[in-house]
């Protein structure tokens, strides 16, 4: 059974030209899944927590502050997977349009998380401080900077909202 190269990620018609459809490919697309999972991942695990600090001086995000049986915030877990679905239903799946999104959402929570850890250690000054400022800051602006380029390249030339 051959891939058809019309239904393939660049990722993937890159790694079957330099692998060829062996188990090697198979491995390099399984280890792309598990990247772009983690990445999703974050801002998961970021996005209540800066809206705890948004809450702060908003109080109508107090609702994000409720923390679920296993000390995550559910609340605002449960609230980015609804926009998320909605997103979905809004896009009716199509990838294409979905992936700009995507990139966003990962390169945006990045650039949070990693300001937010910036500012902790600034605050609290722990052992090691100084080395981990440098490389949350490095980080921060490296994410930052990829955050504006997609949204510059996606958005300002129509690629973001394909579907309207």
């Amino acid at each position: 059974m051959g891939l058809v190269p019309g239904n393939q990620s660049i990722v993937s018609q890159v790694a079957l030209a330099v692998f060829g459809q062996n188990a090697f490919y198979y491995i390099f697309q399984i280890a792309t899944m598990a990247v772009l999972v983690v990445a999703a991942n974050t801002a998961f695990a970021d996005f209540p927590v800066c809206l705890l600090y948004w809450r702060a001086t908003i109080s109508c995000l107090i609702y994000f502050s409720n923390r679920g049986d296993r000390l995550a915030f559910s609340s605002g877990i449960i609230f980015l997977g609804a926009v998320s679905a909605l997103l979905l239903i809004v896009f009716k799946g199509d990838v294409d349009s979905l992936i700009h999104l995507y990139a966003v959402g990962v390169f945006l929570a990045f650039s949070m998380s990693d300001t937010g850890m910036v500012v902790h250690w600034w605050k609290t000054r722990g052992k090691g401080w100084k080395t981990s400022i440098v490389i949350n800051g490095v980080d921060a602006m490296l994410t930052s900077s990829i955050l504006v380029i997609v949204i510059i390249t996606k958005f300002m030339y129509g690629r973001g909202l394909s579907l309207f």
